[in-house]
Order: C-alpha cells, then structure tokens, then sequence
C-alpha cells in the first residue's frame, strides 16, 4: 500500500504536463479567434486581411496547440508529441522565418521555457511522459 519512490516524481511530470496545457488551450482560442476574424483591440491584422502564408501559420497552430492541450490534459504520448511540434514550431516560426511572421522574442522565450521545463521534468523523472 505504501507509495513508489517514483510517484511524486510522475505527478510533478503530469501536473507540469497539465499547466502546460491550459498555456496551450489561451493559445488554441487566440488562434481560434484570429481565425474567426473576431477583433480583440481593433488594431491587429484580421485573418481576412492576412496574406495565404499568415492564414495557414494561424490554421497549423491551431491545429497544434488545440492537440498539445487535449493530449497533455489527458496525459496521452502523443500530446507530448503535439507539444514538442507546436514548441519547436513556433519557436522557429518567430526566430528562422522572423521577416515573414514577425519576431516574437517573447513568444520565443515562453515556447523556449516550456521546452526546457519538459526537459528537467524528463530526465528528473526517467521518463519522458506519465503512465497512463
């Protein structure tokens, strides 16, 4: 009956995981939003008005950032897998491609923290999601 010395550790790991996705469900409704061509403050680019290359970064991260946040929530491999692509996705979107989407070094910095948090949790744990 007594607790493993590894269970601590796979609940900081699925609570990480879990903080994570509601980080990443604000994103999927921000995209979702743009998207819509719903108007927040009146001055941004509505996705009527986006060139093709914008619309399909809002429609890709959307896809993305909706599956990082249902996979994570439920502690599933492949929200880890959507988690890692939308990650290192929109960080190379705002750094490689900056002259095309705009620089973000804040959007980068955040994508880079959650990356890093990932990563001490791994290697803190010994595996690189929850059982289960």
């Amino acid at each position: 009956m007594g607790r493993e010395p590894g269970d601590s550790k796979g609940r900081d790991v699925k609570t990480f995981l879990r903080i994570l996705s509601v980080i990443y469900a604000l994103g999927a409704l921000l995209h979702l939003i743009q998207f819509l061509n719903i108007p927040i403050t009146g001055r941004e680019l509505m996705y009527a008005d986006m060139p093709p290359a914008l619309r399909a970064m809002v429609k890709v991260l959307l896809f993305l950032d909706t599956g990082t946040a249902v996979g994570l929530w439920l502690a599933k491999r492949w929200g880890v897998t959507f988690f890692l692509m939308a990650a290192f996705g929109h960080v190379i979107l705002y750094t490689a491609f900056s002259a095309l989407y705009g620089g973000g070094r804040g959007m980068v910095a955040i994508h880079a923290l959650a990356i890093t948090g990932y990563l001490v949790f791994w290697f803190r744990s010994g595996r690189p999601y929850p059982e289960g």
